[in-house]
């Protein structure tokens, strides 16, 4: 059994008021979405509540931060090279044209990198390290990322 810092309810009830005051309530799991749309986003929907209710995802001030599960260390001598990402959603049109830039936007696979750079923008963490993140902590790092891709 996993320790629970907050209860999933107040969790759950936390990131719906976040997702709501960021204009992304296209997050939340609604019963009128297609069963499909509806099952991928209560998926993404409960990673981060349980992420919340873990202490792994952490919203104060209007800004996420997220330990990681798997902190990433150096290759030579296990020195943690990051250990948390700190959404701070200010970004510019700017950005969003730099980050799109390049990129074929048909393409289903440039996606992931669109993400990464979100990602990156966002918490200042190197694209490179990123691309080293566990899995299990990079699903959640998608989901804070869809926030502001809304």
């Amino acid at each position: 059994m996993i320790n629970e810092v907050v209860s999933l309810e107040v969790a759950e009830k936390e990131w719906r008021e976040f997702l709501d005051e960021n204009d992304a309530k296209g997050l939340i799991p609604n019963e009128l979405d297609s069963k499909e749309e509806f099952t991928q986003k209560k998926n993404g929907f409960d990673r981060v509540v349980r992420a919340m209710s873990r202490g792994l995802v952490v919203i104060e001030d209007g800004i996420i931060t997220q330990h990681l599960k798997y902190p990433i260390t150096g290759k030579d001598d296990g020195t943690v090279i990051l250990d948390k990402l700190v959404f701070n959603k200010r970004w510019t049109p700017k950005d969003r044209e730099d980050i799109f830039k390049g990129m074929d936007t048909k393409d289903q696979s440039q996606l992931f990198i669109v993400q990464r750079r979100f990602a990156s923008k966002l918490t200042g963490a190197d694209m490179i390290i990123l691309q080293r993140m566990d899995g299990a902590d990079y699903k959640i790092t998608d989901e804070i990322v869809s926030v502001f891709f809304m």
